[in-house]
């Protein structure tokens, strides 16, 4: 005997009909709901690139515009940075004041010869005269280390510096061929340098100075 026909019985009042046999979202499976892992992976920072630390990578965000201060407060990570990260500003004219910020972490710097290096230029004040293109110790006018200075590849860093050449200087022979210096102009009124002798990377490099114009 055939079943009888039925009539759908009408949804209650105030209730909302289902269209299409679709599920509401309160009612996907637990398999559409984000997890609580998902949730964390969405909110977790990328991975850092490798290669560099933290404080080098910030380097040139944090001192866009370093100040003297900015370098007599740095630690040796962060002026590594800045040296090899900031752009070389317009090459130094006039007299500039320096003072010595740390040494690098080479070689010879742990060395005694580079500890000997370092400690006059630590302990007596001295400068960089531009416009005579020589150095000076305790007072302006006494002048030496007569130089050049010319725009080229760091020997000591991956970045474009100022480096000092003493041909033309009257020192010995033997002495200004070892001599060896590079600044990174900051800006008009300041440099960032390395102090050394002339040889490569952990050979001949052995500390940071700062340059203020006077």
């Amino acid at each position: 005997m055939p079943a009888e026909e039925r009539t759908p019985a009408a949804p209650p009042a105030g209730s909302t009909p289902k269209v299409g046999g679709g599920v509401s979202p309160s009612a996907a499976p637990p398999s559409a709901q984000p997890s609580s892992a998902d949730a964390r992976d969405a909110t977790r920072p990328s991975a850092q690139p490798a290669g560099r630390s933290p404080g080098e990578r910030d380097a040139a965000a944090r001192l866009a515009a370093p100040t003297l201060d900015d370098l007599l407060a740095a630690d040796r990570t962060l002026l590594e940075g800045i040296y090899r990260d900031a752009p070389l500003g317009p090459s130094p004219r006039g007299v500039f004041l320096g003072s010595v910020l740390t040494r690098v972490d080479s070689a010879l710097a742990r060395s005694r010869v580079g500890v000997a290096m370092a400690i006059p230029f630590e302990r007596v004040r001295f400068g960089v005269d531009f416009d005579t293109c020589r150095w000076f110790f305790h007072r302006q006018d006494l002048q030496i280390g007569h130089f050049t200075h010319r725009r080229q590849r760091s020997q000591w860093r991956d970045t474009e510096v100022i480096a000092l050449h003493y041909d033309p200087s009257r020192l010995p022979r033997w002495i200004r061929g070892a001599l060896y210096d590079e600044v990174k102009p900051l800006s008009d009124r300041l440099c960032l340098g390395i102090g050394g002798i002339n040889r490569g990377a952990g050979a001949g490099d052995v500390f940071f100075f700062a340059l203020a114009k006077i």
